[in-house]
């Protein structure tokens, strides 16, 4: 009996939150005039003129748009279900460590998602138009395809956030290690890793690649510094 009191409330949660899912496309998908405005006006400041091989392709693309920017803002909410679902059987200290670690997630996750989207695909949907558009022999007139704008927004999007999201979860992995000394012995490997993936999400810009690192390596000092206190809090 108690089991399929369990059950059916870990069913709930998940079923209210695909539905409100699904709630959220819907809402997207039929105010996405707003929607495609912030996109193409964050991208590009262009005037917005693109081409479309036929209408069932606009809307197929409007479709996929909208579920993409609803998984966006739903995944959260997915990933707190089986946390709200266990956390009455944890001891009082668990919860707050786990609290304030789900929530730091959840801020990382929305700074990095508009971080990427207000800095990174700008710089990368410009510097592929000027390295594909610029030539000493033959001038190319570049006219934008609709599905594949949107498709290049919604892949590089999701890599990024992929990205982010597991580094993300390494962090915390390893933030709950017994002793955080492993993170200040080989700190200068994680800031390699930095200057790579810098170079790798970012144009071959110099002043961005060396911004876009310190930007890496002040969220990874602020965040093992505010974990290192909060764990030596609660041990205390």
């Amino acid at each position: 009996m108690r089991f399929s009191f369990y059950f059916f409330d870990l069913f709930s949660r998940f079923s209210y939150s695909f539905f409100s899912f699904l709630v959220s496309s819907a809402v997207v998908f039929f105010n996405k005039e707003s929607f495609l405005f912030f996109v193409f006006k964050t991208i590009s400041s262009d005037c917005f003129y693109f081409i479309a091989a036929s209408p069932s392709d606009i809307f197929y693309t409007d479709f996929l748009l909208s579920f993409f920017i609803s998984f966006m803002f739903s995944f959260p909410f997915f990933i707190f279900q089986p946390f709200f679902f266990f956390v009455d059987s944890w001891y009082p200290h668990e919860r707050i460590a786990s609290f304030f670690s789900f929530f730091s997630f959840f801020f990382l996750c929305i700074f990095f998602n508009l971080f990427s989207f207000i800095f990174i695909l700008p710089k990368l949907w410009y510097f592929f138009i000027a390295f594909s558009t610029t030539s000493s022999f033959f001038t190319f007139q570049y006219l934008p395809h609709y599905s594949l704008f949107v498709s290049f927004f919604m892949c590089t999007g999701f890599f990024l956030f992929s990205f982010f999201f597991f580094f993300s979860f390494f962090l915390f992995f390893l933030l709950k290690l017994d002793s955080f000394f492993i993170l200040f012995v080989y700190r200068k490997f994680i800031y390699l890793f930095f200057s790579i993936a810098s170079g790798f999400f970012s144009p071959p810009d110099f002043f961005s690649q060396l911004f876009l690192f310190f930007i890496f390596s002040i969220l990874f000092e602020i965040f093992i510094h505010v974990f290192v206190f909060f764990h030596n809090y609660i041990s205390n």
